[in-house]
C-alpha cells in the first residue's frame, strides 16, 4: 500500500482562505495517486487534527528529540512520500528516511525584492542564498507558478517542477447583475491595490467586497450607494454567486495569484493587473482582462470584461487546472 504524508503547520481543513482551499485540493490529488494519505500536523497550540494521521504540538519549536519521534512515525507509518506545504521544515527534512517534497506558493526572496521595489516590506525575510539552500533539502519542488519553476531551476535546484493547483469546476449561475467584486486578506498588495481603485469603485453601480479586506480602513472610507461589504465568508461560493465579474488590482508579491485562480474556478472573469497573471499558463488573457494602468479602470472596461463567456473560461479552466491532467503531472515527478 503505497502511503502519502502532508506535514503542515496550517489547520488547512476548516478554514476557508485560499491557502486551506488549496490544501485540501492537494489532499485530494495525493489520494487520486496514493493508496492512502495521512497527515502529519505540527501544532502551534492545543489545536487537534480530525484527519487520519497525527498532530504533535510543537510550539516554540521542535526539539531533536521532538524531530526523531516524527522521522520514526513517518517510517512505522510507511511513508513513501512527505509531502511539505511549505519551505519551512528544513531540519525535519534531513531526518526523514524518505521521499521529500515542498510546495512552494510564493518564492520568498522574490517577494521581499517585489516589495521593497514598491516601498513596502514583506512579513517574512529570507535572503536568495538561504531559501535556496533550504529548498536544496528537498528531494523534489513543486511550484504553482509557471515562472518561479523556471527561476528556480536557474538557480541550479534539481528538481523542480510546475504543479498547479487544482480542484473541480464549480460552475455557479450569474447573479445577472453587473455586480462587481474583490475578495482578499489584508495583506499589503490588496490593501494597496483597494486604495488606489477608489474612484473606479465609487462609480460602480454595484461593488461587493469580501474577506477581512472589506473591513480594513480603505474599504471603510469607500463611499458610494452600490458598494456592500459582506466581510468573512465561510464558502467562497457564497461570495462568488453575487458578481460577475472578480477584481485583481494587485501590483507587487510573488506566486501565483489564488484568487485570480479562485474566481476562474467559479466560471468568473477577472479584471487584473500584469502582476496579477504572471506564472498562469498560456491563454489566460483570453479569460483575464488585463489593464495595468489602475487610473484606467472604468465602468465601461468592467463591463467589458464580464462579457467573457462562462464557457470560455470553463475551458480554459478545466484544460489548465483539471484533477485529471494534475494528478498525471504528480505522477510524472513522483517516477
Amino acid at each position: 500500500m503505497r502511503t502519502a504524508c502532508i506535514v503542515t503547520q496550517e489547520p488547512f481543513w476548516n478554514r476557508a482562505l485560499g491557502s486551506a482551499t488549496l490544501m485540501r485540493s492537494r489532499m485530494e490529488l495525493l489520494e487520486r495517486v496514493f493508496d492512502r494519505v495521512i497527515v502529519l500536523f505540527l501544532s502551534q497550540d492545543d489545536t487537534q487534527s480530525p484527519l487520519p494521521g497525527a498532530t504533535i504540538k510543537i510550539s516554540g519549536g521542535a526539539s531533536r528529540e521532538d524531530l526523531a519521534d516524527i522521522a520514526d512515525y513517518i517510517e512505522n507509518e510507511g511513508v513513501e512520500l512527505c509531502y511539505f506545504s511549505y519551505a519551512l521544515f528544513g531540519e525535519l527534512v534531513l531526518e526523514i528516511r524518505c521521499q521529500t517534497a515542498v510546495e512552494i506558493h510564493d518564492v520568498l526572496h522574490l517577494r521581499s525584492e517585489s516589495f521593497r521595489k514598491h516601498g513596502f516590506s514583506a512579513p517574512l525575510q529570507i535572503s536568495r542564498s538561504e531559501e535556496i539552500e533550504n529548498l536544496g533539502r528537498y528531494d523534489l519542488i513543486f511550484s504553482l507558478n509557471l515562472s518561479e519553476a523556471t527561476y528556480l531551476r536557474s538557480q541550479g535546484l534539481a528538481g523542480v517542477f510546475y504543479l498547479p493547483p487544482s480542484m473541480p469546476f464549480d460552475e455557479l449561475p450569474m447573479p445577472g447583475t453587473e455586480a462587481v467584486g474583490m475578495i482578499g486578506s489584508m495583506a499589503k498588495p490588496n490593501l494597496d491595490g483597494l486604495s488606489r481603485i477608489s474612484d473606479f469603485i465609487e462609480s460602480l453601480p454595484e461593488m461587493i467586497l469580501a474577506g477581512s479586506l472589506s473591513t480594513a480602513d480603505p474599504a471603510q472610507r469607500l463611499k458610494g450607494s452600490g458598494i456592500r461589504r459582506i466581510g468573512i465568508v465561510q464558502d467562497p461560493r457564497d461570495f462568488y454567486r453575487k458578481i460577475s465579474l472578480s477584481l485583481s488590482p494587485v501590483r507587487f508579491g510573488a506566486g501565483l495569484k489564488i484568487k485570480v485562480f479562485e474566481a476562474l474556478a467559479h466560471g468568473r472573469p477577472v479584471l487584473a493587473t500584469e502582476h496579477s497573471i504572471e506564472g498562469f499558463p498560456d491563454g489566460i488573457r483570453d479569460v483575464v482582462t488585463v489593464e495595468d494602468d489602475l487610473s484606467r479602470w472604468s465602468p465601461s472596461l468592467a463591463l467589458k470584461a464580464m462579457q467573457i463567456p462562462t464557457e470560455q473560461v470553463a475551458a480554459y479552466f478545466k484544460e489548465h487546472f483539471g484533477q485529471e491532467r494534475c494528478a498525471a503531472m504528480l505522477n510524472a515527478a513522483l517516477t
